[in-house]
């Protein structure tokens, strides 16, 4: 088959067999994204309940059930999707990996003769390993830096907006951009 010539038609070549792989980052980077930005106003509320209530235990207890579950659940599910995050790690990049140096070598046997007797056999391997080592990093940089960002930012604003003053979310997406 003809592999693609651009960067982001090769990486999506790999890629489209994983998909449900894409969809794991995707639900990795929702859950960091929504722990980072609910967990600081569940402890704010949780705090705010405990010494407004200070005088009346029963109406703090109570108060402070439901987002202390919360809180503690997020702490759990957090957990949870970094174990998915590294299961599809594990799954993803060595058959990635394999997939890349399989089709690479086979793109080089088909070049002719006089392209070996012109070209060192270490420099070939060398190019192969590269893009077989490097795809990794292509993929995972928007998974682990750009997208969770961008959804904390999203969820951050929004919380901000409704929960503070909507005044707060206009600032820091002003200040951000």
């Amino acid at each position: 088959t003809q592999l693609p010539n651009t960067l982001g038609k090769f990486v999506w070549h790999y890629l489209k067999p994983h998909k449900w792989c894409l969809a794991g980052f995707l639900v990795v980077a929702i859950v960091w994204s929504v722990d980072m930005s609910l967990s600081p106003y569940l402890l704010k509320i949780i705090i705010n309940a405990v010494a407004t209530f200070s005088n009346q235990k029963q109406e703090a207890v109570l108060k402070i059930i439901a987002p202390s579950t919360l809180y503690i659940l997020l702490f759990f599910v957090s957990i949870l999707s970094f174990r998915l995050y590294d299961y599809v790690n594990i799954r993803l990049y060595p058959d990635l990996k394999a997939a890349v140096t399989k089709d690479m070598f086979s793109y080089m046997l088909n070049h002719s003769y006089a392209y070996f007797q012109n070209t060192f056999a270490g420099n070939s391997a060398k190019k192969i390993w590269d893009i077989a080592v490097n795809i990794e990093p292509l993929i995972s940089i928007p998974n682990e830096w750009f997208y969770p960002r961008l959804i904390a930012f999203v969820i951050a604003s929004i919380t901000l907006s409704t929960a503070v003053a909507p005044l707060f979310g206009m600032i820091l997406i002003l200040w951000s951009i």
